[in-house]
């Protein structure tokens, strides 16, 4: 069941990750990042991600002149503590209204005044900093008012020009850490040729988007579009890059346990469309009200108590180490990821919504075990009908693990 489309959908996808050099060391089938808040991280914190079975953080960092930030962070040392403790790092350079000051008038320069942070701060900390993000969504206004647009334009084209001058060659470069898909909407069709123009530099290599959804596997078909716009657009060997993505447990929308089932269909749903990296917004609460969607992305609460989304994440990362995509098809509401780890094969099922049965045909094997792809269930042998099986499925992931004889 489902062999023929699925091996049909694995070469749609595959051309998204078979880019370049891996942008982060993993033994995961994609590597799996946490956002974290600069200031605040401790190294509690960064101990626990790394067991949790991360590969990176991602945070971001902003000209001193900025209003957004209060203070300065001592990002050497953050840097220093974030290699100590095994993990990796995504560095998004942030502009934004206030970067310059009150307006942008504040500086007489201010594409040129961002270049020079961003292309320095790179070059300072190349050896520390596994990815970078140039920007993070232009088409908001908290992080681009129009009437900035040329600013911005200028800004990238100086940033790149900066790099080349100072022969500064970061191995992954993303831009623009987009909020919404690239190509897609014509209202945003002006950021085209800024990711044209700096990608056909060679100044950044990939691009960085925010899929932001109700439903995470309507993912796949955004994926599709942006990548088909990229070889249209002569870019097929710049890859995609999902750096930020989350779902809010809030007061009366969605429960933890919510929560905890959309993040880890979203990150299955990224594994299905073969991204280079995928990050979770957020590892922490920014606040504690129980109505705030923003103050609630956390895998942990403000007040350090974890979230089953947390336990759910760490349970299935230590099962799909090793393993690769092999295959991914979609039937209606039905999902099906099948994973390879030499002799040993995984398929996930589980539906959008609602539930379903479904009868589906074992390859021959020595082992089987069924168990739900979350914290705290219990292994149990397969017990095939005639060389099938039948399960019911719901928007639970629910795993089949075989060996081959």
């Amino acid at each position: 069941m489902f062999k023929r489309a699925s091996l049909l959908l694995i070469g749609l996808f595959a051309s998204i990750a078979a880019q370049a050099a891996p942008m982060f060391n993993t033994a995961l089938p994609v590597p799996l990042g946490v956002q974290i808040m600069p200031k605040a991280v401790t190294d509690d914190d960064l101990a626990r991600i790394k067991a949790a079975g991360f590969d990176f953080v991602r945070f971001g960092v902003r000209p001193p002149v900025a209003l957004l930030q209060p203070g300065v962070i001592d990002y050497d040392r953050l840097l220093a503590r974030i290699n100590a403790h095994g993990l990796q790092a995504l560095v998004t350079l942030f502009g934004g209204n206030q970067v310059w000051g009150n307006t942008v008038a504040a500086d007489p320069q201010p594409a040129e005044a961002f270049a020079q942070f961003a292309a320095t701060f790179v070059g300072a900390h190349l050896d520390q900093v596994q990815a970078w993000e140039l920007w993070n969504e232009p088409e908001i206004k908290t992080f681009l008012t129009p009437g900035n647009e040329a600013v911005f334009s200028n800004a990238v084209a100086a940033f790149c020009s900066q790099l080349k001058a100072a022969n500064v060659k970061p191995k992954h470069l993303m831009g623009f850490g987009f909020a919404r898909f690239p190509y897609s909407d014509s209202r945003y069709a002006r950021f085209g040729s800024d990711i044209e123009r700096a990608a056909k530099q060679g100044c950044i290599t990939d691009i960085s988007v925010h899929p932001y959804r109700r439903t995470p596997e309507t993912v796949s078909q955004d994926y599709q579009v942006l990548r088909a716009n990229l070889d249209a657009h002569g870019l097929g060997t710049i890859g995609i890059v999902s750096s930020e993505w989350g779902y809010a447990s809030y007061f009366p929308v969605r429960t933890q346990a919510m929560q905890a089932n959309l993040l880890l269909r979203m990150y299955l749903a990224n594994i299905a469309a073969g991204v280079k990296a995928a990050s979770v917004y957020a590892w922490k609460d920014s606040g504690s009200v129980a109505i705030s969607r923003e103050q609630n992305f956390g895998l942990m609460q403000a007040d350090e108590v974890s979230k089953p989304a947390l336990a759910d994440i760490q349970a299935a990362l230590a099962t799909l180490k090793h393993f690769t995509l092999q295959g991914y098809v979609k039937t209606g509401s039905l999902n099906q990821l099948t994973l390879k780890d030499g002799l040993r094969q995984l398929d996930i099922f589980w539906a959008d919504q609602g539930r379903m049965p479904v009868r589906a045909a074992l390859r021959g094997y020595s082992s089987c075990q069924q168990f739900a792809l979350a914290a705290g269930d219990e292994r149990s042998s397969c017990s095939p009908d005639k060389g099938e099986f039948e399960l019911n499925v719901d928007t639970r992931p629910l795993a089949i693990l075989t060996v081959a004889p």
